[in-house]
């Protein structure tokens, strides 16, 4: 009963616990997690330390919406602009990548004038929304099995 919405098949029906980089299904069998999601490939699953945090915030606010703010979201933010140094500026956090992936879109296109926007073709930029639809007129899409091989490296 779940739809397969993004044009891609189920691969492994039957997971049922995760740790550090990895996948278990019902059999014990393990796989490394490529798709991940949130936090997952940077952080792991069931990381203990992730996992007290949220258990200890989730007793007072579970989420905010992108029109709220506290305190702990701004000492966040101000963690985030510190080591991305020199950068300076504001800090916008996100629910998901797809939520990222939309956000910059629109931000490149305002700063390009609607000039066409890089993509390699295949390549998944979120599963809806403007970058899911990679429309020839916006978009010019590389081909990277073509790169791979290409002795002009410096300009395509």
């Amino acid at each position: 009963h779940v739809l397969e919405c993004t044009g891609n098949e189920m691969l492994i029906t039957d997971l049922e616990k995760a740790e550090g980089y990895y996948l278990f299904d019902s059999k014990g069998k393990k796989y490394i997690d490529f798709e991940s999601g949130v936090w997952s490939m940077a952080l792991g699953h069931n990381n203990q330390q992730i996992n007290e945090a949220i258990k200890k915030q989730i007793d007072k606010i579970m989420h905010l919406g992108f029109r709220y703010t506290n305190g702990l979201v701004e000492a966040a933010a101000i963690n985030v602009i510190r080591t991305l140094k020199p950068f300076s500026g504001k800090c916008l956090f996100l629910s998901s990548g797809s939520e990222a992936v939309e956000v910059s879109v629109k931000m490149a296109k305002t700063i390009s004038n609607g000039k066409k926007l890089l993509t390699f073709r295949e390549s998944y930029l979120s599963a809806y929304g403007m970058s899911g639809n990679k429309d020839d007129s916006e978009w010019i899409k590389l081909e990277i099995s073509m790169c791979r091989d290409c002795s002009n490296n410096y300009n395509c």
